[in-house]
């Protein structure tokens, strides 16, 4: 016995040490890479190009008909799914329902790491990442190498060190990690807790979850997906008629809304409210410098504060003009819901009208005026 598990150990750490040592070596290739400046644009690329087909398989290798349904999917139509999934065009070849769960759970994480917030905060934490530590320095002969955070001093004929104080570079890598962290957290949070909600409201109203059971879908699955699909702004749904079945729900479009808006034009908002609330709670110096001079780090998603202000304005506004320009035009051809209902769901057409692309209506039947009105917001 125990020479068998000698030999497995053996084994197992042979295994783990060529694993670690073909690690590393990935890692220096990647490093290497960033060191001869690969442009972004052609990182990017890849990234998408690789992710889609990695969700094409997946799509395919989890394809299986539902109880009731003879439709096969194309294998064309589930690489179209993919890479819309991941672009967030909210562009679909097949009709929703022909997908099985499994697939469903595909698109969400294609919609997740394709999302503008996740991926740009994910871009963040890697510019914070240091892999010089990956590639040996060159040391040169006679010269003794020294710390990195040390400085040279020549006392008495002898070289000692002494520690370097954090200058500005210093808090700004500092500042930075911790801005990549707060939007990945608010990004990971917005999505958890969404989904969280979602899922209780179809628990506590049995219309809504009716629904679902009619159309065989999971609950929590639909929970997860539109929380998703709302926050990446990809509109997509795991039934057919998008949110038109759910018109009357008005919590859920409440819901819906409020992820649409915070994972787009009011994300910035957030954000800065964010680092506001961590300034005041947890006092310390990155806080006080992302307040202070975030803007400055280059991350396109955080702004000085009046122009936060300015686009908290545009944003309310232009969601407000849309929403009067409903009312005029299309609110009494709108019957069958009371106002409260009809107000919401106004509300909820005018900002995916801005945003995710999502629907509470059939816009087949609307103006063209108020049509050209989307069209330019």
């Amino acid at each position: 016995m125990n020479y068998y598990l000698m030999n497995f150990l053996s084994w197992w750490y042979l295994r783990t040490a060529y694993f670690h040592k073909r690690t590393c070596d990935l890692l220096k290739v990647a490093y290497t890479l960033m060191a001869w400046h690969l442009h972004p644009f052609c990182l990017l690329l890849l990234y998408f190009i690789s992710i889609s087909l990695l969700g094409f398989i997946a799509l395919v290798l989890f394809e299986h008909a539902k109880p009731g349904s003879s439709t096969s999917l194309g294998n064309f139509d589930l690489f179209f799914m993919s890479v819309s999934a991941l672009t967030s065009s909210s562009l679909a070849s097949v009709n929703m329902e022909d997908m099985s769960n499994s697939q469903f759970w595909v698109l969400i994480f294609l919609m997740f790491v394709g999302g503008e917030a996740f991926l740009s905060a994910v871009t963040l934490l890697f510019q914070c990442l240091d892999f010089s530590a990956l590639v040996p320095r060159p040391e040169l002969p006679g010269v003794p190498r020294l710390p990195d955070t040390t400085d040279v001093e020549n006392v008495g004929g002898a070289v000692t060190t002494t520690n370097v104080a954090m200058d500005d570079e210093g808090m700004t890598k500092l500042a930075m990690k911790c801005l990549a962290n707060v939007a990945l957290g608010f990004c990971m949070s917005v999505n958890l807790l969404g989904s969280l909600m979602v899922f209780a409201y179809f628990k506590v109203i049995p219309s809504a979850r009716r629904i679902l059971n009619q159309k065989g879908l999971n609950v929590v699955t639909f929970s997860i997906f539109t929380t998703v699909s709302s926050f990446a702004n990809c509109g997509f749904f795991p039934n057919n008629e998008n949110m038109v079945v759910f018109r009357e729900d008005s919590g859920l479009l409440w819901m819906v809304i409020g992820q649409i808006l915070v994972g787009n034009t009011l994300y910035p908002v957030c954000l800065t409210l964010v680092i506001w609330a961590l300034m005041k709670c947890f006092p310390r110096k990155e806080h006080e410098y992302l307040w202070k001079k975030g803007h400055e780090l280059g991350y396109s998603h955080l702004f000085p504060w009046r122009s936060t202000v300015y686009l908290t304005i545009s944003a309310v506004g232009f969601t407000v003009v849309q929403l009067i320009m409903f009312g005029f035009l299309e609110w009494e051809s709108v019957s069958g819901i009371s106002f409260y209902r009809k107000f919401v769901a106004g509300l909820f057409q005018s900002v995916n009208a801005r945003h995710a692309g999502e629907m509470a209506f059939d816009l087949s039947v609307f103006s063209p005026a108020l049509l050209v009105v989307y069209i330019v917001m």
